[in-house]
């Protein structure tokens, strides 16, 4: 899923005009799987639960496998978001797309104007970032405790995000392009473990499906609603200035509400008790 998301934030520029796709009708090419495999996932755990996750996994594979498909084949705007939706219906049994991740691609295409090969290799940092400190987290978890954790990882994101939003044209790649990211693939490195092993603790393995489920459920109709709201923010902020200059207004405007959206939740983690697993 992850490789999938990859994949389609590259080419959504190159869609632009051959499918005569918006900004916002191209963040609708990404919440097309968003909504459907975030809305899913608590009934594809309680399917595994019931008839078996092995079966029901291959399902999924089968239809994300067909509606991929679909999608390379599609030669229209409804047709692509169609098949993306079943890519989301299938992909509901196994795993990740970021706002960031979106806004990045804009910038580094339309915006410094790289190509396909380097926009799609650009986020590779922030997700070995991630990878690394996802590694890192069972050692960590006994010696400070998931609340730390989890809000020391949301507080890297929010950094990061916040950093973005002072993007221009000219900014230098190694400040400005490459350490927020870093920083934010740390820092959900951390908390999404921590968030997942917090959620999942103590459920009886009946009922794991559907605890499982359940988290990635909110996890992603929380991730397609923000992607909704920071591409509105870019649109109307991208409004009145010509040129790069307007989508680098769009997207730092984008990603200063995303950096709110973070602080939120930082407040929340720093509030909410987290209690210790075992």
């Amino acid at each position: 899923m992850g490789v999938d998301a990859s994949i389609v934030n590259v080419a959504l520029p190159m869609l632009r005009e051959p499918l005569g796709f918006s900004t916002a009708g191209l963040a609708r090419v990404l919440n097309a799987d968003t909504l459907t495999f975030g809305g899913l996932p608590l009934l594809g755990g309680r399917l595994g639960d019931v008839l078996g996750r092995r079966r029901v996994y291959l399902g999924g594979i089968l239809v994300f496998t067909v509606s991929s498909l679909l999608a390379g084949l599609a030669t229209a705007d409804r047709r692509l978001i169609a098949a993306r939706a079943g890519q989301g219906a299938g992909a509901a049994v196994t795993a990740a797309v970021y706002s960031v991740v979106f806004l990045l691609t804009q910038y580094h295409q339309e915006v410094r104007g790289l190509s396909p090969l380097r926009a799609g290799l650009a986020p590779l940092p922030m997700a070995l970032a991630q990878l690394a400190l996802v590694r890192l987290v069972p050692r960590l978890v006994p010696r400070s405790g998931p609340a730390t954790l989890l809000v020391g990882g949301v507080a890297q994101v929010t950094a990061g995000v916040g950093r973005l939003s002072a993007l221009t044209p000219d900014s230098a790649y190694a400040a400005s392009v490459l350490g927020p990211p870093l920083l934010i693939g740390a820092g959900g490195g951390l908390a999404f473990p921590v968030l997942s092993l917090t959620v999942l603790a103590g459920v009886a393995p009946e009922r794991a499906g559907v605890a499982s489920g359940l988290l990635q459920t909110t996890q992603w109709l929380g991730g397609a609603l923000g992607l909704a709201v920071f591409v509105t923010v870019l649109g109307l902020a991208a409004d009145d200035a010509p040129g790069a200059t307007a989508l680098t207004e769009g997207i730092t405007a984008a990603f200063l509400a995303a950096s709110i959206a973070a602080g939120t939740a930082l407040v929340l983690a720093t509030a909410a008790p987290v209690r210790r697993t075992p």
